[in-house]
């Protein structure tokens, strides 16, 4: 099992610090997210050669996290899903400059998912949505991992949603989040949320290609390193033993203020959990 860091803790650093920081620190890979602070919407992946240099110099693996802010998959605004389709293409297109493995994506939001006409058009575009970067992503060698998200509003927004594309779309992998996860269960009540959560990963098991780490409180996605919050993640290690993932896992933080010291206590925690 390899351990990575997402650059999202560095939005104070240029991207390049960031990935130096992260093999300083210890890390196996970095996940890089391919938007802003560090990249722009007209930025070319064909620039990211040198970066490409400079985290191989220093031993890193790479994942990366398509563009996510301000876009939408599964928008009732056909130029918004055309400009998603667009930057999320850009996104692969960086992982491969990069020598990356894995490109993470976002579900599409549906904002009134209790209309049911409304719910089935936002299902089917994102469907349509994950084809199209699904096919662009094999071409490239390239796995494309969707991420589960907390909120009704996201169609295909759960791991056994997730599962069923996985399903259609031979070599579609699942990016397991488990504070979203933790997160979706808190909002519906689940009285042991571990446990169902530890289900959804034996449940997903064939198709588990990518692991987000992160703790919060349970009211907001927090992104805490492992036991600053109150998941209990012994269960989820357990139930990842159980189907036998040794692919990579992100430890997602947040804290721009002091993000090496928070990588730290991140890395030494997620070890802990794994006894590496």
């Amino acid at each position: 099992m390899k351990i990575g860091l997402s650059s999202l803790l560095f939005v104070n650093s240029t991207i390049e610090d960031a990935a130096k920081a992260t093999a300083e620190l210890g890390f196996d890979y970095i996940e890089v997210i391919y938007d802003l602070p560090h990249f722009g919407p007209d930025f070319e992946p064909e620039a990211l050669r040198e970066l490409r240099e400079l985290i191989a110099s220093h031993g890193l693996g790479v994942s990366v996290h398509a563009t996510l802010w301000d876009l939408n998959p599964a928008s009732h605004y056909p130029i918004l899903r055309d400009l998603t389709l667009t930057q999320v293409k850009r996104s692969i297109d960086a992982c491969e400059v990069l020598e990356g493995d894995v490109v993470v994506v976002h579900p599409g939001r549906c904002p009134v998912p209790e209309r049911g006409e409304v719910l089935s058009r936002a299902v089917r575009w994102y469907r349509e949505f994950i084809g199209e970067c699904w096919r662009y992503a094999s071409e490239r060698g390239i796995k494309l991992a969707p991420e589960n998200i907390d909120g009704a509003h996201y169609p295909y927004s759960d791991a056994s949603q997730l599962k069923v594309l996985a399903q259609d779309f031979e070599g579609l992998g699942i990016t397991f989040d488990v504070g979203h996860a933790y997160l979706a269960q808190k909002r519906q009540g689940a009285r042991a949320p571990e446990e169902n959560m530890a289900r959804q990963l034996r449940e997903i098991g064939d198709y588990l290609a990518h692991v987000h780490l992160h703790d919060n409180k349970g009211t907001w996605d927090d992104h805490l390193p492992p036991g600053r919050g109150e998941i209990n993640f012994e269960p989820i290690v357990k139930a990842l033993r159980a189907v036998k993932y040794d692919g990579l896992v992100v430890v997602e933080l947040w804290d721009p203020k002091k993000p090496n010291e928070t990588a730290r206590r991140g890395l030494a925690a997620t070890r802990g959990l794994f006894g590496l």
